[in-house]
């Protein structure tokens, strides 16, 4: 069960030194409870994060994430969502706030609330000489040398980590995968057991690299300063995977085959998409956000075409995938952005639509180099599927 741990001894400390954006000397002080008073539209939205009071009444309708999720945290902490939702955790955003803020919580105050809760506590142990690039969530590059030096294969323990949210705890005795086909059918439901066995799937085995989207991005901040993690040459890896091929799992839920092939030849507009979504799922307190989970989509034709070797993936180089690397089953999409290879899979989704998880529609697009983060239109883009030829020298 998940318990708070118990704060470090110089946490208070710690709070004291580490001001909020937009602090400024001899600013006035507010009361806690004035905070709590402000969380509606009609009497304004207040919120605090670490000393700082902001008020964002005019901010809340430019939300990226939706209103829903930003009024939970109306006349209280933000802290605890920032925990979980790492994007906040760079500077653009926090100089966004900055223009918000109107005062600060009295010492007393400050001292008195509790740390919030470290969404992260249950994490695995992960191997030192990875490199890490995030603590929270955990992100991490495979060293250069053991891509050049060692084995065809990285080893599981140095493969390198691209995490999003904290790493969920699964029930592997009762694990199911649901699989939707259509509003108007109920969905198909496989279990790990289903999945291992042989009389229903051939077992697959195939060698794929996986490299995020950002891999090498530190390059680019030779030019300008960019967002995201500042990734060397690390963020990819290669294993071989071993499951079932996705083109079998679709076809035994009740797909068509070819089914994706003619909606992609009708048209872009006609195209079927093959959704994925993820058992990490971000929650706050007793809230659970729903809706935040991650998730993927290819198009449909891509997870039907055998010759492309998707597979719904239970171990990775001889063993059970690792819980880092989507334990204990993973969508793995060979030739495509790293991304679209979903971990801890829970559902697919043969659906109209690409997914709209955040991931696919505000993240991981490629703007012409002249468009900034501010101008950046994320919805005239497609979601990046290919990957460029790239190459390092160790």
């Amino acid at each position: 069960s998940r318990t708070r741990p118990p704060p470090k001894k110089d946490e208070k400390k710690k709070k004291k030194r580490e001001l909020a954006p937009g602090a400024k000397p001899g600013e006035k002080t507010i009361k806690f409870a004035e905070v709590k008073k402000h969380n509606s539209p009609e009497n304004g939205i207040w919120v605090t994060y670490r000393e700082g009071v902001y008020d964002i009444t005019e901010f809340i309708k430019n939300h990226p994430g939706g209103l829903e999720r930003i009024m939970k945290a109306a006349g209280g902490q933000i802290d605890p969502f920032w925990a979980m939702y790492a994007q906040h955790n760079v500077q653009s955003v926090k100089e966004v706030l900055a223009e918000y803020r109107i005062g600060r919580l009295t010492d007393e105050e400050y001292e008195s609330l509790p740390p919030p809760f470290d969404p992260y506590y249950l994490d695995p142990p992960r191997d030192p000489a990875l490199l890490v690039q995030a603590a929270k969530p955990f992100n991490a590059e495979t060293p250069i040398a053991v891509l050049a030096e060692q084995e065809f294969h990285t080893p599981n323990h140095v493969f390198f980590v691209r995490n999003h949210l904290p790493v969920p705890t699964v029930d592997i005795e009762n694990y199911v995968l649901e699989v939707t086909l259509g509003d108007d059918k109920p969905p198909v439901k496989l279990t790990l057991q289903d999945l291992e066995n042989e009389s229903l799937f051939p077992r697959k085995r195939v060698s794929a690299v996986m490299q995020c989207s950002g891999n090498r991005r530190e390059d680019l901040n030779g030019l300008a300063q960019v967002e995201g993690l500042t990734w060397l040459t690390g963020a990819i890896s290669n294993a071989e995977w071993e499951g079932v091929a996705l083109s079998d799992v679709l076809a035994h839920c009740g797909v068509e085959a070819e089914l994706g092939l003619r909606s992609e030849e009708s048209g872009e507009d006609d195209q079927l998409h093959l959704q994925m979504e993820g058992m990490d799922r971000p929650k706050v307190g007793s809230w659970r956000d729903t809706k935040g989970f991650y998730g993927a989509s290819v198009p449909l034709a891509w997870a039907q075409d055998p010759r492309r070797d998707c597979l719904i993936a239970t171990r990775m180089n001889g063993e059970p995938i690792p819980a880092d690397h989507g334990a204990p089953v993973r969508c793995v999409v060979p030739g495509t952005a790293g991304a679209r290879s979903v971990k801890w899979l829970a559902r697919l989704i043969v659906a109209t639509e690409e997914s709209q998880s955040h991931w696919q529609q505000n993240d991981y697009k490629a703007f012409h180099s002249s468009t900034t983060w501010d101008t950046a239109d994320f919805s005239s883009l497609p979601a990046i599927q290919d990957m460029p030829v790239n190459s390092a020298i160790s």
